[in-house]
C-alpha cells in the first residue's frame, strides 16, 4: 500500500495537538465505497515500556478469508494520551500497511475517526497517510453522546458533539452492545456506517479488526514476555 509522508511523529504534546488542528482541514468527509470485498482490519497492542505491536489484516469478505497479515513493532517514547493515540500507533501502523501487497477496497481501524474532540481520531490521521478509504470502528464513546439504538442488528443513533454529528452507535448483533463508527477520510458518516454493517458477520466487531487484535495480542505474548 502507498504511504504518504506529511508529518513528523517525533513531537511534543504541543507539536503534536497543533499538528491535529492542521490536518482536520484535509480531511475528505464523503465519498462512495464502491466494493465492500477487500478490506483491511488494523489494531495495535501495547505492553510495559512503551512496547507497541500492530498488525494488520488484508480479508477477502466475499470469501471470510485472510489473504495476508503484515506486523510492525518496536517501542514508542509518545505517551498514552486519549485523543492522542495516533501519534503513539501511528508509525507502527503505517509501517505495516505499507507491507500489505493485496489490493484494498477500505480500511477499517480499531479507534475513532472524527468523532474526537478535534475530529483527528486514529482513522482520520492514518486515513490522510494512505490513498484508500479509511473508517473508525470503536467499542467505546471518546467525545459526545448519542442515544441507544434500537436492539435489531442495523439499528443506530447519530453521535453528536457540540451540536456537530460526527458519527453513529451502530447495532452489529440483535440485543448486543452497539459500536461506534465515524468516517476517518474519504468516506461520509452513513457511508461508514452501511460499510461496517455489510462487513460485520455473526460478531460485534468486524472479522478484519477481530483477527488483527488476536494475532498484534499473540505476538506481544510471544516475543515481549
Amino acid at each position: 500500500m502507498e504511504i504518504k509522508t506529511i508529518h513528523p511523529w517525533n513531537v511534543s504534546l504541543r507539536e503534536a495537538l497543533k499538528i491535529q488542528e492542521d490536518l482536520r482541514k484535509w480531511l475528505v468527509l464523503s465519498g462512495e465505497i464502491r466494493s465492500h470485498r477487500y478490506v483491511v482490519g488494523c489494531d495495535v497492542a501495547h505492553g510495559s515500556g512503551g512496547i507497541v505491536v500492530a498488525c494488520v489484516v488484508l480479508m477477502d469478505m466475499e470469501k471470510s478469508t485472510i489473504l495476508e497479515y503484515r506486523t510492525d513493532s518496536g517501542v514508542t517514547s509518545f505517551p498514552y494520551i486519549p485523543g492522542l493515540l495516533a501519534f503513539r500507533e501511528g508509525p507502527f501502523i503505517l509501517r505495516a500497511l505499507k507491507k500489505i501487497r493485496g489490493y484494498v477496497d477500505f480500511v477499517i481501524m480499531d479507534g475513532h475517526g472524527i468523532a474526537h474532540p478535534r475530529r483527528m481520531g486514529v482513522a482520520s490521521h492514518i486515513g490522510l497517510h494512505i490513498d484508500v478509504p479509511c473508517i473508525g470502528v470503536a467499542k467505546s464513546i471518546l467525545t459526545g453522546k448519542a442515544d441507544e439504538p434500537d436492539k435489531r442488528r442495523g439499528s443506530f443513533t447519530f453521535i453528536y458533539h457540540e451540536n456537530e454529528m460526527v458519527g453513529v452507535s451502530l447495532r452489529t448483533r440483535d440485543g448486543i452492545k452497539p459500536v461506534y463508527i465515524s468516517p476517518g477520510n474519504r468516506s461520509g458518516i452513513l457511508e461508514s456506517k452501511d460499510a461496517i454493517l455489510r462487513i460485520c458477520g455473526k460478531l460485534r466487531i468486524p472479522d478484519p479488526i477481530r483477527h488483527a487484535h488476536m494475532i498484534a495480542a499473540e505476538i506481544l505474548r510471544s516475543h515481549f514476555k
